[in-house]
């Protein structure tokens, strides 16, 4: 049983005892806390690697944070959501010019396959054959649009792999996302930056002299004011200095 004194000398101890305490229930209780309330996604890159190899056949609730499930999440939305799969690949076929729908299908040897149908062919194509653009689309979509969103959703450089046309409305998904839970999005892309609107809504991360990180909120640079208040893209002001943020 752990003890911790009744009385310190100083604010530093006081947090230095928050920290160990965090960090030892962080330890014992992450699992448990990273499945109730966070999902972490970083397979952009990997999914359209991971989608060619063999799935096991069975509905999943939760797209993976390598992202490698996706014919199983769509086979469970399938199942037990069907509007909400219907709902997914509708805005699929609204961003992918000639894609009609997307299926998912056990195969004879127990595996699952997705097999996408186009307008100009009378039969439908395995995953393997879809661009990696679409199959990333689609893993974002199934992501944003869960039953069961966790509280908190982080995701790693989403422009990874899109072409830059359809980040804005990956940008626009994940805004309509963060009125149910919460969104932290990293990124080292301009056009991805130029899709945010809102100031207060972008963070600064800021390497120092000292080695230390600064975090500050693009609409609190006092002399970036001018210019976002004229309305020119986030991302512009970013690149061109303004914003700070630039390695060295």
């Amino acid at each position: 049983m752990e003890t911790y004194p009744d009385t310190v000398e100083s604010v530093e101890a006081l947090l230095q005892i928050h920290q160990i305490a965090f960090e030892r229930a962080q330890k014992k209780h992450a699992p448990l806390i990273y499945d109730a309330f966070v999902t972490t996604f970083q397979g952009a890159q990997q999914i359209p690697k991971a989608i060619q190899l063999a799935f096991e056949a069975g509905a999943v609730e939760h797209l993976s944070r390598e992202g490698d499930n996706i014919a199983n999440v769509v086979q469970y939305l399938a199942d037990e959501h069907p509007e909400s799969v219907q709902n997914i690949l509708q805005r699929l076929v609204e961003r992918v010019p000639k894609l009609e729908h997307v299926d998912s299908e056990p195969t004879i040897d127990g595996r699952l396959a997705l097999l996408f149908k186009d307008e100009p062919f009378t039969k439908p194509f395995l995953a393997r054959f879809a661009s990696d653009g679409t199959l990333k689309l689609l893993a974002y979509l199934i992501l944003l649009n869960d039953p069961k969103p966790p509280q908190l959703l982080c995701i790693e450089e989403p422009e990874n792999g899109l072409h830059h046309k359809l980040l804005e409305p990956l940008s626009e998904e994940l805004r309509i996302y963060s009125q149910k839970s919460q969104v932290f999005a990293s990124t080292h892309s301009p056009f991805f930056v130029n899709t945010i609107k809102d100031a207060k809504s972008l963070w600064i991360f800021q390497r120092e002299d000292d080695g230390y990180a600064t975090i500050t909120r693009a609409d609190e640079i006092p002399h970036a004011k001018h210019f976002i208040e004229t309305e020119e893209g986030l991302g512009d002001l970013w690149s061109e200095g303004y914003l700070r943020g630039l390695p060295y």
